[in-house]
């Protein structure tokens, strides 16, 4: 079965965000603390040692003109994977070395003498012979077998990778895949001189593939060899072969031979998704040097470095509409209160704990901002700042909507970052006779049955006064709504609770088919101008159509 999927993910396995307010209501002119805690609770911000294999391309094509670098594609990639190796260390990570033209070479086991390895990467040469051959199965085979060789004295926790790159598309060794018939030789044979792209042998590169004897999975092979298809679920294909072993594929695609649509692209794509890796493509040599430093890190896992938090209120949204942010808060600073910061380590250690200034500066009252130089958030870790905000505007404000504020968390330099969550107030006027009609919102349990399309969410709303309601849905995968995903936002006049029990129903049909599969949390929240916010929470499970069948293999 093949579907596409469609995924998203926050940095979660590293740090957790939590976003806190004082009080959900809060009358215009009055104040709320408002509190961010990072937490260095993902089992990924342990730094775990790294075994892997570098396959490099070294095919006579590599021996052109790379026009980013003014150096020859090989040279290139040479700068780029030592600049790979001077990120790893040597203390705990090992590295191999293998390259390939229309066979492959061994070049060295896994080894913690990043010397050595920088020094064989210097002496590899363009083949100029067979070098018009691309075996990119073969070299995903020995590399991942060179990584088993040496696995008896392996770290049992290391992250196992192997980065290959090419710079051409893939004619010798057959399909990564194993999608067409199994062949006892290469699926070019190596006296090929000549390949058009409409004669047969190219077909059966794209094809067919050599059928690796010792990778079978059962007694005889025969099964497995001449029926088409028959192997893509077996060591034959390199991605299974892969994940078999738990190793992640990292493939690099080098200049525009390799075009995205074409089938090794299309390759790549699903051998790196299948292994837990990432198919990047280099244009030139400079991407290429950038795109190795990026997979260095990301096996190093060390996404809780250099952290650094700004929020930015340029604009804050009130009642679904962008108001500039001077508007809506006052900043506001007080010795022991505003900004504080506490920072601690697991073993309860107290790194820091203060209050600092933002008011000027390049802070608040400069260009409305409020910026933190957080450090490295170890496992265990802790960190939690409060400062104080003057509402000046009534209404449903969200303090850190992601389109709007450009408020990010962000690590070692750069990069994607983690966005922080829709965190809500409501601003009300209040007179003399203070809040006096209380909100309440319940939800209706939704039917029993497995939902694969669409979940059905009503609740009722109880309201008595004479404002307009604002009703906001929001879901998340957490119980305790982290990261929730805003859903709905809406406001209902008071004519919507003219009935003898001022009460109104409301719903919405939320769609669930592009989701994973899981418990899922809805929270509906009510507010009004003159009634304290009231929310409830259920939830459900979602099942997406065309889940995999469960099958019985009859041996």
């Amino acid at each position: 079965v093949t579907r596409d999927v469609v995924l998203t993910w926050k940095n979660y396995p590293y740090l957790s965000v939590e976003t806190e307010v004082s009080n959900r209501t809060v009358a215009k002119g009055e104040e709320v603390d408002v509190t961010i805690r990072l937490k260095g609770d993902g089992s990924m911000l342990q730094s775990n040692p790294v075994d892997v294999v570098l396959a490099i391309d070294r095919s006579w094509s590599m021996n052109q003109k790379d026009e980013g670098t003014n150096t020859t594609r090989m040279a290139a990639a040479k700068n780029a994977a030592k600049a790979f190796v001077a990120e790893m260390n040597p203390e705990q990570d090992r590295i191999g070395l293998v390259s390939y033209s229309g066979y492959t070479t061994r070049n060295l086991p896994l080894t913690g003498n990043f010397s050595g390895v920088s020094s064989t990467v210097d002496d590899l040469i363009e083949d100029l012979g067979s070098g018009i051959f691309t075996a990119t199965r073969k070299a995903l085979r020995d590399s991942i077998w060179e990584m088993n060789r040496t696995a008896g004295n392996a770290n049992p926790n290391a992250v196992r990778a192997v980065i290959l790159m090419s710079d051409g598309e893939y004619n010798c060794y057959g399909d990564p895949l194993a999608r067409g018939t199994g062949f006892y030789l290469s699926a070019i044979p190596p006296w090929a001189e000549v390949l058009p792209e409409d004669s047969m042998l190219w077909k059966r590169a794209q094809m067919d593939y050599k059928y690796f004897w010792d990778l079978r999975e059962s007694w005889f092979g025969i099964g497995e060899v001449w029926y088409k298809g028959a192997c893509q679920h077996t060591s034959q294909n390199m991605s299974v072969y892969a994940e078999k072993n738990n190793v992640r594929l990292y493939m690099i695609s080098f200049t525009d031979e390799i075009k995205e649509g074409n089938t090794t692209w299309e390759t790549m794509d699903i051998l790196a998704g299948a292994t837990g890796g990432k198919h990047y493509h280099a244009d030139t040599g400079g991407d290429l040097a950038r795109i190795y430093t990026e997979i260095a890190g990301e096996l190093k896992a060390e996404a809780g470095v250099n952290t650094t938090l700004n929020l930015n209120f340029e604009n804050v949204e009130v009642n679904t509409n962008p108001v500039p942010g001077d508007q809506v808060f006052d900043y506001v600073y007080k010795d022991g209160v505003s900004t504080h910061i506490h920072n601690q380590t697991g073993a309860g250690t107290v790194l820091y704990n203060g209050t600092i200034d933002q008011t000027d500066g390049d802070g608040w009252k400069q260009d409305k901002q409020l910026h933190f130089d957080i450090g490295t958030i170890r496992l265990g870790q802790t960190w939690e700042a409060t400062f104080r905000l003057k509402v000046n505007k009534t209404g449903n404000i969200n303090i850190f909507n992601e389109s709007l504020s450009n408020s990010v968390i962000a690590f070692d330099g750069g990069g994607e970052g983690l966005i922080l969550p829709d965190t809500y107030i409501t601003g009300v006027d209040i007179d003399n006779t203070g809040i006096i009609s209380p909100i309440r919102v319940t939800f209706t349990a939704p039917d029993s049955e497995p939902y694969t399309d669409r979940v059905p969410l009503t609740w009722t709303i109880n309201y008595s006064g004479t404002q307009d309601v604002d009703v906001s849905l929001a879901r998340s995968q957490y119980e305790d709504m982290r990261s929730p995903t805003h859903l709905l936002t809406r406001t209902l006049g008071p004519g919507r609770f003219v009935a003898a029990d001022n009460t109104t129903t409301d719903s919405f049909m939320m769609p669930v088919k592009d989701l994973s599969p899981g418990q899922y949390w809805i929270t509906v929240t009510a507010s009004a101008r003159d009634a304290e916010t009231d929310e409830d929470t259920i939830n459900v499970w979602a099942h997406t159509k065309g889940a995999p069948r469960a099958y019985i293999k009859i041996g």
